[in-house]
């Protein structure tokens, strides 16, 4: 039963945070997307932005706790982040600055906490955080049943958001017990669930295809469902 018990560990520590790389390298993906059709089509600046948030504050709270599991690929992601949410501005015909100024707020607040050294708050926040990251992709739900289309709905993000959730569920659990942990990726998987739902619903849809098409008959354009 030890030994098993070291097994789940080591391997939890290792899946967490090569399942996190991977769903930073999927928002990588679709930046350079983005970037490949000059266009951010029906995507949402949320997912980038809250990844950048996200990032920094479980940075903060990983290097308080010094959990290397924990604050290292978030540090990653932060940087990963503001290349993302570069190309969705530089391509965006309306600039999403309400939203990116909300994250620079965060960020202070963040800096602020982190001087005053107050980890509860920093938890709660990077809680709040994460539930946001893990159900931003919803932010176009209502398109999704509306056109009865997952097109607007990134699949590989959403898959291993679903992944990744499950996995930090296992690791907050059996490894750290830290409730700050568990019940954020806990709600997250019940998010990521809805998601995997409406693939179920309504298939999954090629957006590449969709703007490789586009891009043959030149009707490319820049539309976005949600200005913030």
């Amino acid at each position: 039963m030890y030994n098993d018990h070291v097994n789940l560990k080591g391997f939890l520590q290792l899946a967490g945070p090569i399942l996190y790389f991977a769903l930073q390298f999927s928002c990588f993906s679709i930046a350079i997307d983005i970037q490949k059709f000059k266009s951010v089509r029906k995507l949402s600046s949320i997912p980038f932005v809250s990844l950048f948030v996200n990032g920094f504050y479980w940075t903060e709270y990983g290097l308080f706790i010094k959990d290397f599991a924990v604050w290292f690929p978030n540090l990653v992601s932060i940087f990963v982040a503001l290349f993302c949410m570069y190309i969705y501005y530089h391509y965006s015909i309306i600039k999403p600055f309400k939203i990116y100024f909300i994250s620079l707020l965060l960020i202070i607040v963040g800096l602020i906490l982190g001087l005053c050294k107050n980890l509860s708050i920093i938890g709660l926040i990077a809680c709040i955080l994460s539930i946001i990251v893990s159900g931003s992709p919803l932010a176009v739900i209502k398109t999704v049943i509306i056109e009865k289309s997952t097109i607007s709905l990134p699949f590989l993000t959403s898959f291993i958001s679903w992944l990744n959730a499950i996995t930090w569920v296992l690791y907050s659990e059996y490894v750290i017990k830290d409730y700050l942990i568990l019940i954020p990726n806990l709600i997250g998987l019940i998010l990521t669930t809805i998601q995997m739902l409406l693939f179920f619903m309504y298939g999954i849809s090629s957006s590449s295809s969709s703007n490789n098409n586009n891009m043959k008959e030149g009707k490319v354009t820049n539309i976005r469902l949600i200005d913030v």
